[in-house]
């Protein structure tokens, strides 16, 4: 089984098939890399693209961001966003080029709205990216109000193994 999970048919086979990982290949780099780069789509027509700390849990990318800007503007006229994560790789020996994995997440945004799930996103972001900052769990004590907790609805997903030669 290949990496893939879709709604629909309006996303296209991926043409490299033999470079395709599985779905559980796909879903530990989800876990195991820190941050991807979100894809997003303007008003305007123009692509706008953002990095971004993640979460995998339940089939779903979890993300967080203050309630105020770009992003979160663009992402309430148009939730529909593309997620790309790709590892550190690995080089070839003797060799310039550079093996790595990467992962393509298309889906819709859903933002978190209920006080105690944000506080509990934020704690689990927390203990992921900073489990013995004291400083940051000093800086969070009363973030709720001013950070924007969502997640990615997963409809497409496709890994692949770039092996480059």
């Amino acid at each position: 089984m290949k990496c893939m999970k879709s709604l629909n048919k309006s996303f296209p086979a991926m043409r490299r098939e033999r470079q395709a990982l599985s779905q559980e290949a796909c879903i530990e780099i989800l876990k195991k890399e820190p941050r991807g780069v979100m894809a997003l789509y303007d008003v305007n027509g123009y692509p706008y693209t953002v990095v971004l700390n993640h979460y995998y849990a339940d089939g779903r990318l979890y993300f967080h961001g203050a309630k105020q800007g770009c992003k979160m503007e663009i992402l309430k006229q148009n939730p529909k966003v593309c997620f790309c994560v790709m590892d550190q790789g690995t080089p070839k020996p003797n060799h310039w080029s550079l093996n790595f994995q990467s992962v393509v997440v298309f889906g819709e945004v859903k933002f978190i709205t209920d006080p105690q799930e944000t506080k509990d996103w934020i704690y689990r972001f927390g203990k992921r990216y900073y489990p013995v900052d004291q400083a940051f769990w000093d800086s969070i004590k009363n973030c709720e109000n001013s950070l924007q907790m969502f997640y990615l609805e997963i409809h497409h997903m496709t890994g692949k193994l770039v092996n480059e030669s």
